[in-house]
Formats: C-alpha cells, sequence, structure tokens
C-alpha cells in the first residue's frame, strides 16, 4: 500500500474543486474562461460548450472557472444543473424550468425579483400548456373516449344495478366511436378546427409572455449563468429535450450555457434526431466551441510517478527496482497508456492494492517492475493480460525449449496476439512483452535460446515458469514457497545448494519447471526437512 498519509489507496476519481488542487497546469486556462464570462455584456444569449473525452478533466476545469467567477467583483448568478439525475425528458425539461426559477428568485428578492421569477414560472405554464392545446382534436377526443369506455365498462364506480347498466352502454357507445374517430376525420373537423384556433391564441399570448420575460431578464444585474455538464452521459431522447430547451431559450438577455460533453458522442446523438448531421446542429446552437487543454506529459508523468513512489520507495518493495530496465520497459509502452489524469488515478489505486498483497514479512514475492507493467496491460489492454495468463509455458519458451521449433511457437503466438489490437498500438504492445519475456525478444530476434534462468529466479521475475503463477494468482501457488521464506533459508545456509532447494522442491516432492522430480537421495531430503522445520520456527 501506498505510504501512511491518511488517504485511502483507492481513487473515487472525484474532479478537483479549487485551483490550489490544480496539478495539471490548466488553473489558466479556467481563469481565462472565467475572465471572458465575466466580461459578456452583451443584451444577448450566449452558448458556450467545453470539449473532451470522458476522465480529461472538463469538470475540473468547470469547478476552477467556477471559483474564479465567485471571486469576481460582481458574480453572474451562477446555477449548476445536473439533467443527469432526473429521469426521462418529460422531467428534464420540467426541472430545467423550475431550477431556473428557483436560482432567478433566490438572486433577487426584491419586488421585482420576485416578478422576474414569477413571470418564468407562468412562461413555462404556457409552453406546457400550447404543447397540450397543439396536440389536436383527434388524438385528443380519441384518448378521452377510450378513457370513458374502460371506465362505463368495468362500472367499478357504480354499485346499483341500472347505473351499472347505464354506465356499460355509455362506456360502449364511446369506445365504438374512438374505433370509428381512426378511419373517419370528417366527425372531428369543426372540433380541430376549434382546438387550432385555441393553439394560435395560446401561441399569441405565449409570445407576449416571452416578451414581457425578456424585458425582466434584461434588467439583471449580472447574468445567469447556467452550467450542464456530463450532457454525454444521457439518453439519446434526454440529449435531444436538453439541445431543444437551449435552442428555445437562447434569445433569452442575460442568460449563458456552459456545456460540457464529448463532441463525438453527443454529435452522434444528434444525428438520430435531426435532419442535418450531428455536427451542424450542434453549430446552430453552439455559440462558441472550446477544448480542453492537451496534457503536458511531464506533468502527468510526475503525479504517476509521486505515486508509484508511494509503494516503490518502501525498501520491502523497491529493492528489485533496476532503474535501467524500468527506463526501457516505461519508454518503450508503458508511457502511452497513460493520457489522462483519470488514467493515473485509477491505475494507482488498483496497483497500490495488489503490492499491498505481494508484501509479506519484510519481503516482497515478486519483482516490482514486472508488477507494475502487468497490471498496466490488465487494465489498459485485458485481453494481452488474459492470453499471456492462459499460455505460460508458451511465453517462458518451455513449452518447446527442448526442440529446434520453439522460436516458432513463440512468434507465432505473439503474431496472433498482436495482429487483434490497432495497427497504432501494435509495436508498444509487442516491446512491452520483449522487455517482460526476454524468450520473446529472442525468439523475435533469432538470437536462440538463452540461459539466464537463475538470474530471473533471484529477481522473481514472471519470465521464470516457476514464479509465473504469483502474478496471475495473487498469491503464492501451492508447491511454492514465498520470499520471506527463502529468505529464512538463505540466513541460515547461505549455500546456493539451500537456494535451489528452498525454491523448486515442496515438501515432500521436487517440482522443477513445474513438473514434479523425486530427491535424488534420502539425505537430500532429510536436510531439506530439517531447514524448512527450523524456517516455519521462525516464521512463526
Amino acid at each position: 500500500m501506498t505510504k501512511d498519509d491518511g488517504k485511502h489507496p483507492f481513487s473515487a476519481d472525484r474532479p478537483i474543486v479549487s485551483a490550489q488542487e490544480d496539478l495539471l497546469g490548466r488553473s489558466s486556462f479556467a481563469e481565462s474562461l472565467a475572465t471572458a464570462i465575466d466580461g459578456w455584456k452583451g443584451n444577448d444569449s450566449l452558448v458556450l460548450s467545453l470539449y473532451g473525452p470522458w476522465g480529461s478533466g472538463k469538470s475540473s476545469i468547470k469547478n476552477m472557472t467556477l471559483e474564479f467567477l465567485r471571486s469576481a467583483k460582481t458574480p453572474p448568478i451562477i446555477l449548476e444543473f445536473n439533467p443527469w439525475q432526473w429521469a426521462g425528458h418529460e422531467e428534464l425539461a420540467r426541472a430545467f424550468f423550475h431550477e431556473v426559477g428557483l436560482a432567478l428568485g433566490r438572486a433577487d428578492t426584491s419586488k421585482e425579483g420576485k416578478k422576474r421569477a414569477i413571470k418564468w414560472k407562468s412562461y413555462a405554464a404556457y409552453l406546457k400548456a400550447s404543447s397540450f392545446v397543439a396536440i389536436g382534436a383527434r388524438k385528443l377526443v380519441t384518448g378521452l373516449l377510450v378513457a370513458i369506455g374502460i371506465v362505463g365498462l368495468s362500472g367499478s364506480i357504480a354499485d346499483v344495478f341500472w347505473f351499472k347498466l347505464i354506465l356499460g352502454l355509455i362506456g360502449l357507445f364511446a369506445l365504438i366511436i374512438a374505433a370509428l374517430s381512426r378511419w373517419t376525420g370528417d366527425f372531428f373537423e369543426k372540433l380541430a378546427a376549434a382546438f387550432e384556433a385555441s393553439s394560435e391564441a395560446y401561441k399569441l399570448e405565449l409570445n407576449e409572455l416571452k416578451r414581457e420575460l425578456a424585458d425582466l431578464l434584461r434588467q439583471l444585474k449580472t447574468p445567469l449563468l447556467v452550467v450542464v455538464d456530463d450532457v454525454d452521459r444521457l439518453s439519446t431522447e434526454e440529449i435531444k429535450m436538453l439541445f431543444q430547451l437551449v435552442k428555445a431559450n437562447a434569445d433569452f438577455p442575460k442568460l449563458i450555457y456552459l456545456l460540457l460533453f464529448q463532441r463525438d458522442i453527443v454529435e452522434k446523438t444528434l444525428e438520430a434526431v435531426a435532419p442535418i448531421t450531428g455536427r451542424e446542429y450542434l453549430e446552430k446552437i453552439v455559440q462558441v466551441g472550446l477544448d480542453v487543454p492537451q496534457i503536458e506529459r511531464h506533468r502527468l508523468e510526475k503525479i504517476l510517478f509521486a505515486g508509484l513512489d508511494g509503494f516503490l520507495g518502501q525498501e520491502t518493495v523497491g529493492k528489485r527496482f533496476n532503474k535501467q530496465r524500468w527506463q526501457n520497459i516505461f519508454l518503450g509502452g508503458l508511457r502511452l497508456y497513460f493520457k489522462t489524469l483519470r488514467d493515473v488515478h485509477r491505475y494507482i489505486a488498483v496497483a497500490s492494492f495488489h503490492v499491498s498483497i505481494f508484501r509479506e514479512r519484510g519481503s516482497f514475492n515478486v519483482n516490482p517492475i514486472d508488477l507494475i507493467a502487468l497490471e498496466v496491460l490488465r487494465i489498459f489492454d485485458p485481453e494481452i493480460y488474459q492470453a499471456l495468463a492462459n499460455n505460460k509455458f508458451v511465453v517462458t519458451g518451455r513449452g518447446t525449449a527442448l526442440s529446434r521449433d520453439w522460436g516458432d511457437e513463440i512468434r507465432n503466438w505473439v503474431s496472433s496476439v498482436i495482429d487483434k489490437l490497432p495497427e497504432a498500438r501494435r509495436e508498444q504492445v509487442r516491446e512491452i512483452l520483449k522487455q517482460l519475456f526476454p524468450q520473446i525478444d529472442w525468439a523475435l530476434s533469432n538470437y536462440g535460446y538463452g540461459g539466464f534462468e537463475d538470474g530471473w529466479l533471484r529477481d522473481v521475475r514472471v519470465c521464470h515458469p516457476n514464479v509465473f503463477d504469483r502474478y496471475f494468482h495473487f498469491t503464492i501457488p501451492e508447491g511454492d514457497i514465498s520470499q520471506a521464506e527463502l529468505e529464512v533459508i538463505l540466513s541460515l545456509t547461505g549455500d546456493r545448494q539451500g537456494v535451489s532447494l528452498a525454491v523448486s522442491v515442496t515438501k515432500k516432492t521436487g517440482i522443477v519447471g513445474g513438473r514434479a522430480r523425486p530427491f535424488r537421495s534420502v539425505q537430500t531430503r532429510n536436510r531439506f526437512e530439517r531447514r524448512r522445520s527450523v524456517c516455519d520456527s521462525n516464521l512463526r
């Protein structure tokens, strides 16, 4: 685990809330955005968007921007509207008007302010009412007739027999008329005309109300800033409704929108509901589109290395850390997986957990560099990680190490795995595999099979078949002994034979390279059992 600094190793992946927490140098961008919003003096509305993929830091920039705005001399009225908290597009529309009305009322408690808030609520009510009237007579009357028919036939509200009979007849008649109305519209023409006339009247009254509301909003001392984050989390219908709301109310004065989302997701969604492309639809609504600044790699890696140092700085974990080998594997492939701060936080949280699993009584049961690299693959390229776990004897070179075609088997396996990846990532993963498994490097380079197993075993490398399973089982497999046990034996024996016995032999049978072998003599068995007994006593 990480150092005991009071922080839990698991990250909640929350955005920062203050510029003082900024580690990526984006506070200046947020301050500039706040200055631009604060300087908006136009009487028209303004729609801003901040584009960026998930995890790129949009919410952190938003929080810093709002922090700067709140500290301004005359800060705007700020409403953070969270659309994904509401279920369904109809609830979203209702919540939008309700939240804006509350914000207007809280910002100005004077008589004029209350009048403005009431006028906004009246405007929202008129929108709902005009939509209801505009549905047309046929749909409305048909629905009413069906409802009357169901109630009449059920007769559930009547206890008297003759009343039930009358209701039943009315209900049957209503259902027949409702059915006929689907094939003929003559019966409803005059009624439909009346509804259309009412709809036009509503529209005239709505436009008048909108002008009155615009005059009241124009008198605001500071604009109303409506911030909508995580737009791309909404459903298709909800995204459509949100942009309809923005578009319908984008001509009010002193009203500014700041929308945050991943652009390609929203554009693709809007294409399904608009007669034009999603990008064109977006450009008709959004007046100023900004992109999240690219992260400076050295800043991101500084945060990553600080997290790694949290557990590599412990003597138990870091004593087998080879700086040259780390540079080769990190620069060769690992660094390209870390693109956002979310990637870093996610990785450090999980890696620190697995480091704690392998720590045991002052020892560390795996090689830290191999663990770091395999955790990167497990989190960001799980298919590669699983392919390694399922092919122990291929990647360690033990499947065909004694035959002439061992290199062909490894090369074929690497090709089958690498070819499934996007082309841009193939060389990156190939380099990581070569650094983790020298056998793969030899096979791809046609160097022939080497002979460095003793060094791999001493450094508890994943490339040694006796150690391989630890990395994927997250424990010491049955028949293996931990580093803590090994180090106690070394302190008792100090000889090479004791080391070989300790790492390759179980209590009853020897296991070398994954294959069981008997002890060479009774004396060898007895000597190992005595050492094991002393080892167990010391560990207890």
